[in-house]
């Protein structure tokens, strides 16, 4: 879904009085989405709402396998989150997926919870912003 994805792009993130900081992964890069979308907010719009309805199910998928002990199911749905959520630039989720992967491809016991925990979290983040840029964009457009 990324025409000409451009890793190279430094990855930034809004703080508190809107200046933006290097190298922090922001929950959801809206403007590079559009941009991804050829501009097209309709499409960009219904790709959030995509990202909306499937995405707690992957999740809930993921914390079940992991807690089943279901480590190349578990690896295997970290993957999908990781490409849906680079996908709609979600950017943080899409980072915490990559390591919760990681940890699974390496069997690193140690971290994987404290992963799983921080990934839970950044979802959750992920969800509310989603959810107030699409009231934003609705209200306003």
């Amino acid at each position: 879904m990324h025409p000409g994805n451009n890793h190279s792009l430094p990855i930034t993130s809004s703080t508190a009085e809107g200046s933006e900081t290097p190298t922090q992964p922001m929950y959801l890069d809206y403007e590079h989405l559009v941009a991804d979308m050829s501009g097209d907010i309709q499409i960009t719009e219904d790709i959030l709402a995509l990202f909306l309805a499937d995405m707690p199910k992957l999740i809930k998928l993921l914390n079940y396998n992991h807690f089943q002990g279901e480590t190349e199911k578990a690896k295997n749905l970290a993957h999908k989150i990781k490409g849906a959520a680079l996908n709609t630039r979600a950017n943080k989720l899409s980072e915490q997926a990559r390591f919760v992967e990681e940890c699974y491809m390496k069997q690193d016991a140690r971290h994987i919870e404290d992963a799983m925990e921080k990934l839970n979290s950044i979802y959750e983040t992920t969800i509310k912003h989603i959810k107030t840029k699409l009231q934003k964009v609705n209200y306003n457009g």
